[in-house]
């Protein structure tokens, strides 16, 4: 398993204040020495979970299959009018990552990148109605056999930050880098 690059900061952060945390109860508050530790134990081991970066490629057959561009639970389908990009109406799939799921987006398939921007913006709970328009959210379209394909990450109360590598390309990405 490796950890993908933007969570060695936090880590390493992570580590070194749970270290802190432990000698101060090792030398000040020994007897709950043993218990702080275990749950800074789990708490790391968390950390790391969030932030592994799994094996994830796939051979596409045909350019016609669309993946599914992370992991999580799909939590509606539904007929939306999509107003940033495409301007018309299409089918919206709204995948909810939880906390122990793979914090990562693939392309879903190979294809073009047409349009990529990034909205700063709030940490609404994902639950929230207002959380796909208000949070800090990622927009990306893609162009595959002359149809288009529009993802949007949205940040949440807990993963409150959107790293997105896709770039406007002329050129084939390839599916799940």
């Amino acid at each position: 398993m490796t950890i993908h690059k933007e969570g060695y900061p936090t880590l390493l952060i992570g580590f070194i204040f749970l270290a802190v945390i432990n000698s101060v109860f090792y030398y000040f508050f020994n007897s709950l020495f043993n218990y702080i530790l275990i749950i800074s134990i789990l708490f790391f081991m968390f950390l790391v979970s969030f932030f592994r970066k799994p094996d994830r490629s796939v051979e596409l057959s045909n350019n016609t299959r669309v993946l599914a561009p992370c992991d999580g639970k799909v939590v509606v389908i539904e007929k939306v009018m999509e107003e940033e990009y495409l301007k018309t109406e299409c089918i919206q799939i709204s995948i909810f990552m939880s906390p122990l799921n793979v914090h990562i987006n693939w392309y879903p398939t190979d294809a073009s990148v047409l349009y990529s921007m990034y909205h700063p913006g709030r940490y609404l709970a994902a639950w929230n109605p207002k959380a796909s328009k208000e949070n800090e959210r990622t927009t990306v379209c893609y162009s595959v056999n002359k149809e288009r394909i529009l993802l949007r990450q949205v940040a949440g109360a807990l993963a409150r930050r959107i790293v997105c590598y896709s770039k406007e390309e002329p050129l084939p990405v390839k599916a799940m880098k």
